[in-house]
């Protein structure tokens, strides 16, 4: 399976995929392994995910989306 595949098919089931993070967008001189961990504890963080959450709900809110 292709990478746009793999995206394809995720998106289908829910998944927002038009931008995914890669160990090459982390601009340091370490390994892929430092890079992955790097990228997981930041996309994983509790302040990531209070900043995407909120975002969401402002967005939802100026559009007049009701919350489920």
């Amino acid at each position: 399976m292709t990478t746009q595949q793999a995206k394809a098919f995720l998106k289908k089931q829910g998944y927002y995929t038009d931008t995914l993070w890669s160990t090459r967008d982390v601009l340091y001189d370490c390994t892929d392994e430092q890079a992955q961990d790097i990228l997981s504890e930041i996309l994983t963080s509790d302040y990531l995910n209070e900043l995407v959450y909120g975002a969401i709900s402002d967005l939802a809110r100026s559009n007049n989306i009701s919350e489920l």
